[in-house]
């Protein structure tokens, strides 16, 4: 069949861990966040069913319109079998899956991922998988700056390799948020280049910040020049960087204080190697005066943009790109200023050099920060750029792009997202 079809025919089944009612940037997981953006697009347009995560206290079933959200797996060994029967019990055209490598349990159960692909595989399920976090196999230790673990590289690397690989095989289709994500597949992967497709994350535009005076007075930040990192504290996220930076940026301009809008991560705090690694951060900064640097913790929803009106200049410090980063996201949907480290997929987004810091250089990180606090003309041009990225890439353009891969698979059309 090469004729398309009427949207309203389109059932779209989406795997994915899912926030809580009338939530939306959930802690614990940012593939819940993003799928409610993108269901919210989708579901204007055609039927849509989160296969979501059970919750407690939550019901197994909700239905709004176009869109149902369907609680219906543990994130345990069960997952799999859960997700069979529950898929298998609705009609669905098409199955969407979220896929972050430890989203669905540990490490172990990660590993039996692939065994859900080759069940809807063979009930002849269309399946097409969005790679959230991509891991290139040429970065040295780069599994230890997203697990903190420091041995067995070659080993984790060839399983990582091999669960890919698998996962591939039996998808129609792969969707990635940037260019680098699927040059790393190709090269890393050798997975064919016309099975994936780069749809960048959705920004979500947070509307009209509040005022910044009050925002600080409500804080008690007055009179600061008030910086904030977002997002779970992990090693490949650069905090060290930015604490080094800063300490010298307080010394010369006491004015100055650090939020780190994030908390530890939930897969990680019960490792001992990265429970050292907290332990470092907060040493390094508990000579500073005045809470300096204040490790806040999550930001809850209801006081996100009470933060982020606060905020004089979001930083966001990675080292390494293992996953799209939703609290760069969060920033540019806010319209903030932002200095951020110069990794590719930061520099397909963000057309401004004036941004971007060399990765791990504290100086050059400081450069920046002072050149965006001091240049007036700068910040509104960066201003300016942040408003038409919100543009480019809204969760409508998103979830419009998201449809034409769903046709794409259905009819066979010619269309590229």
């Amino acid at each position: 069949m090469d004729q398309e079809k009427p949207n309203s025919t389109i059932r779209v089944g989406i795997v994915s861990p899912f926030p809580p009612h009338g939530i939306k940037h959930f802690y614990g997981s940012g593939l819940a966040s993003y799928t409610k953006n993108l269901s919210f697009g989708l579901s204007r347009h055609i039927r849509t069913i989160i296969f979501a995560d059970k919750q407690k206290h939550y019901p197994s079933l909700n239905v709004k319109g176009k869109l149902t959200i369907f609680r219906c797996w543990d994130k345990d060994l069960r997952f799999f079998f859960q997700l069979t029967k529950s898929i298998l019990t609705k009609r669905t055209d098409i199955i969407h899956i979220q896929h972050e490598y430890l989203s669905f349990g540990g490490l172990f159960v990660g590993t039996l991922f692939p065994i859900l692909l080759l069940l809807l595989k063979i009930s002849s399920r269309k399946v097409i998988v969005t790679m959230h976090g991509v891991i290139g196999l040429d970065k040295k230790d780069v599994l230890g700056l997203l697990t903190g673990k420091s041995h067995f590289f070659l080993l984790q690397k060839l399983g990582l390799l091999i669960i890919t690989k698998i996962i591939a095989l039996f998808s129609n289709f792969f969707i990635v948020h940037n260019h680098y994500a699927k040059s790393s597949l190709v090269k890393n992967y050798h997975i064919k280049q016309e099975k994936i497709f780069v749809i960048p994350h959705g920004i979500e535009n947070l509307g009209k910040m509040k005022s910044s005076i009050e925002s600080k007075k409500k804080l008690a930040l007055e009179k600061k020049k008030v910086l904030l990192f977002l997002g779970f504290i992990a090693p490949y996220k650069g905090l060290e960087t930015l604490l080094t930076a800063f300490k010298i940026i307080y010394d010369q301009d006491s004015s100055y204080v650090l939020l780190i809008g994030g908390g530890e991560h939930p897969r990680l705090k019960a490792n001992p190697e990265y429970q050292h690694y907290i332990s470092m951060l907060k040493q390094n900064v508990r000579y500073m005066r005045d809470d300096a640097v204040r490790f806040v913790g999550f930001i809850p929803e209801g006081e996100l943009q009470l933060y982020l009106s606060a905020t004089d200049l979001v930083i966001v410090p990675h080292k390494a790109a293992i996953a799209s980063s939703g609290p760069l996201s969060i920033a540019i949907g806010s319209g903030k200023l932002i200095v951020a480290s110069n990794i590719q997929p930061f520099k397909e987004i963000i057309p401004i050099k004036e941004v971007f810091f060399l990765t791990d250089s504290p100086q050059d990180m400081i450069k920046k920060i002072k050149n965006i606090i001091e240049d007036s003309q700068l910040q509104l041009k960066i201003i300016e750029t942040m408003q038409d990225i919100q543009q480019r890439f809204s969760w409508e353009k998103i979830s419009r792009r998201t449809e034409k891969i769903y046709k794409m698979s259905l009819y066979k059309t010619n269309h590229k997202p």
